[in-house]
């Protein structure tokens, strides 16, 4: 069974890998100063198995840069720490610790008035309001 999420990529890391080294290659020819960022992977456990995945198949030659969105269940510093950690393993599992790594996307609730935000989960990163 194959799944799949409308607006976000359901192909294969295989695929994914074809598709960096293309843009890579093709970014690299205008520019070669130009830092080609992984796609970045999102959610803990589940977003670290993503980004093996991809690394396996080579792929991170064409990144100048690993991204990964950091979603944190807790919002907590704890454990912002840990998956930076386990991320870092990663990178040198496949050679790639002298690279950058950048958040690239989080997300909290911020109460702006006039635009009625409400929490969206129970529990999670979309489950606080900040000020």
């Amino acid at each position: 069974v194959k799944l799949w999420s409308p607006g976000f990529f359901s192909g294969s890391s295989n695929v994914l890998a074809t598709m960096t080294r293309i843009a890579a290659e093709e970014i690299k020819k205008i520019d070669q100063s130009t830092l080609v960022i992984c796609p970045a992977m999102d959610g803990a456990e589940q977003g670290l198995k993503r980004l093996d995945q991809f690394l396996s198949t080579g792929a991170g030659a064409y990144c100048d840069v690993i991204g990964f969105h950091y979603y944190l269940r807790t919002l907590s510093t704890t454990e912002l720490r840990s998956l930076i950690k386990a991320t870092k393993l990663l990178m040198a599992k496949h050679g790639l610790q002298g690279r950058p790594l950048w958040d690239t996307e989080t997300g909290i609730l911020i109460a702006e008035a006039g635009h009625n935000l409400v929490p969206k989960e129970k529990t999670g990163p979309l489950s606080k309001m900040f000020d």
